[in-house]
């Protein structure tokens, strides 16, 4: 019986699984000062991601918030305070897609008000905004070349309108600078660029309204 049961124990002594595991405890004992503190460092980085988590999650919600007391404003006529909440909400969020926005409608109000300076400081901060979204920083660059047009600086406002013609996000805004930009070159004296872009508007089948429009202006460059 002894023989068999310290054959059994031999066996046991050898077996790999439970050499493994006496092996971890071995390990676990050994460096267990080691372990600890490295528990405890990702513990603390766990800790840390979830305190961004919240910290964005704020930053968020009062993004969100200080911009729909802008749009409230802005649907009242209280052009004062929507200037003020999204002012705010530039100054504080910049760095988010709602800071982006805010931006934007900044600038509007101050083309509106012909204040041209405050108006493209905004537009840029837009444009350069790497949280906007979508449509923002085309329709962004687009209002930068209207404002360079209102003050009489139609190289820079073709600029702008030739670089939102490469922006696929306002494709449905394409039409309309184009336009802008025959009506640009025509005054300017580029009557071949004049010509090129109102036969794009002719050619394009889904801007007809443009395209009437370019069919006359080419009838009147023709004769140039």
């Amino acid at each position: 019986m002894n023989i068999k049961y310290n054959k059994k124990k031999e066996e046991l002594r050898h077996d790999p699984v439970l050499e493994s595991i006496a092996k971890t405890q071995q390990a676990l004992k050994a460096n267990s000062n080691r372990i600890i503190s490295a528990l405890i460092v990702i513990i603390l980085i766990l800790a840390g991601f979830q305190v961004m988590n919240y910290l964005g999650r704020k930053k968020l919600e009062g993004a969100q918030e200080g911009f729909g007391r802008g749009m409230l404003h802005l649907a009242a006529a209280e052009e004062d305070n929507a200037l003020e909440a999204f002012s705010s909400v530039t100054d504080e969020f910049s760095n988010t897609a709602h800071g982006a926005y805010s931006a934007y409608l900044v600038g509007q109000i101050h083309l509106a008000n012909g204040r041209y300076d405050e108006a493209l400081a905004s537009f840029e901060s837009t444009v350069n905004n790497k949280n906007g979204k979508g449509f923002i920083q085309g329709e962004a660059l687009i209002a930068l070349a209207t404002c360079y047009e209102a003050m009489g600086n139609d190289d820079l406002a073709m600029d702008y309108f030739n670089r939102a013609l490469k922006d696929v996000s306002v494709r449905y805004r394409h039409p309309s600078v184009r336009w802008k930009m025959a009506l640009l070159n025509k005054k300017n004296g580029n009557t071949e660029k004049a010509k090129t872009f109102c036969n794009e508007l002719v050619s394009d089948t889904l801007s007809q309204d443009y395209g009437k429009k370019a069919e006359g202006l080419l009838a009147v460059l023709t004769h140039l």
